[in-house]
């Protein structure tokens, strides 16, 4: 499992044993922390880091022989990532641009034609595709998870007593939203302490 040590701009490699060696070490492509992260199937790596006081968000790809590079740039803000089934397009929530933004993968997995694939009403943070191919968003500030499809039309809402930071389908039939989610009192408040976070499941099945 790989895993991001966002502060010191480091992907982490989870082994057996309790090792958690290096895996790659980010700092030459941005000093901003890194953010999300998705694989696809043959191993390649993107991650994202976002910018907190401009709109120059990136992603950066890392190759299974240990390349990286940076693939994308002036993102608002780019938290969720996720691949599309087929393997050819990465979509990428833009929190503070209020949109989700699809990018064609290419053959060496560089990112092409980028496109607004949904314009959103709140701020999108992790995301993840659902069977008929339309984007669940959690949304942290107003405390719910949206399901969208492309061009913006709002399928499903789910409220959620706290701040939702991420989301996810359980099962193969998709049965139920996983809702990560936290209290939220803004980028000021001063967490340090607190233990609030907690896991929700939403049962989907009855509202098919």
């Amino acid at each position: 499992m790989i895993v991001v040590s966002g502060q010191d701009r480091q992907l982490l490699a989870l082994e057996p044993g309790s090792q958690v060696p290096v895996y790659a070490d980010l700092s030459s492509l941005s000093d901003n922390p890194w953010n999300d992260i998705v694989i696809d199937a043959q191993g390649l790596i993107y991650v994202n880091s976002p910018a907190m006081d401009s709109d120059d968000g990136a992603i950066a790809l890392i190759q299974p022989n240990g390349k990286q590079s940076k693939v994308a740039d002036g993102l608002q803000f780019p938290n969720g990532m996720a691949i599309t089934s087929d393997g050819r397009s990465l979509i990428v929530a833009e929190s503070m641009g209020k949109r989700l933004t699809a990018f064609s993968i290419r053959a060496d997995g560089r990112l092409a034609k980028r496109r607004t694939w949904a314009m959103v009403e709140g701020h999108p943070d992790g995301i993840c595709i659902d069977a008929g191919h339309n984007v669940w968003y959690a949304d942290v500030p107003n405390q719910e998870c949206v399901l969208v499809a492309e061009g913006g039309h709002v399928l499903r809402t789910v409220p959620s007593p706290k701040g939702c930071f991420d989301c996810a389908l359980a099962g193969s039939e998709q049965h139920a939203l996983l809702i990560l989610a936290s209290e939220w009192r803004g980028f000021e408040y001063d967490y340090s302490g607190e233990n609030t976070g907690c896991v929700y499941v939403h049962p989907l099945k009855q509202e098919r």
